[in-house]
């Protein structure tokens, strides 16, 4: 029985160990007892030693097996935790570099916008001040010629409030025979414009 035993004791497989351990302590108990009944009953108490001092040394065997299956098991389980931990630990620290940089990025990119609506608001201020000053009319428009913006001197040359004006096309505002010839202009700017 301890012979058998003996070969179950596996690191990996505690439970296997466990089991053997209990095996070998109640073969242990067994040859004890058979010792015991030996020496009682006047057999050949030397052979019953014999035969117990050998059951001990396969015990002891067992016992030694056992011992170093367990620790093999605890060493392993430490090796796993080091190695979880120590993943865990890389995947704290790539998500604390991550976050860096996407927070710099972020920043870098509000000041980014930030410059760039500061420097629209005074282009836009510079170009209102320029166009409300001039007695020339001075329109935005999409490429279909739908007005955007309109300046104060169209009001006064053209008798419509500039309110009025935003949202029209040049076409409602030219004489029906310049239209063409206005509608040219609008494609030929807008496309010059995208070629450079």
């Amino acid at each position: 029985r301890f012979v058998q035993l003996n070969g179950t004791l596996d690191a990996h497989r505690p439970e296997r160990s466990v089991a053997a351990l209990s095996g070998a302590y109640q073969g242990y108990v067994e040859a004890m007892d058979t010792l015991i009944v030996s020496a009682s009953t006047g057999q050949d108490a030397q052979a019953a030693a014999a035969m117990a001092s050998t059951r001990l040394a396969t015990l002891e065997a067992v016992l030694f097996d056992a011992q170093r299956a367990v620790a093999d098991t605890l060493a392993a389980a430490q090796r796993r935790a080091q190695s979880r931990a120590l993943g865990l630990v890389s995947a704290a620290a790539l998500c604390s570099i991550l976050l860096v940089v996407i927070i710099r990025r972020r920043s870098e990119h509000a000041r980014s916008n930030e410059a760039a609506r500061r420097a629209t608001e005074s282009s836009e201020r510079r170009f209102r001040a320029l166009t409300e000053q001039s007695s020339d009319i001075v329109f935005t428009t999409d490429p279909q010629g739908t007005i955007s913006y309109a300046s104060a001197s169209a009001e006064r040359t053209l008798g419509r409030p500039v309110g009025s004006l935003t949202g029209m096309t040049l076409a409602t505002l030219v004489d029906a025979d310049d239209v063409p010839a206005t509608t040219a202009f609008l494609e030929r700017l807008f496309r010059d414009r995208k070629s450079t």
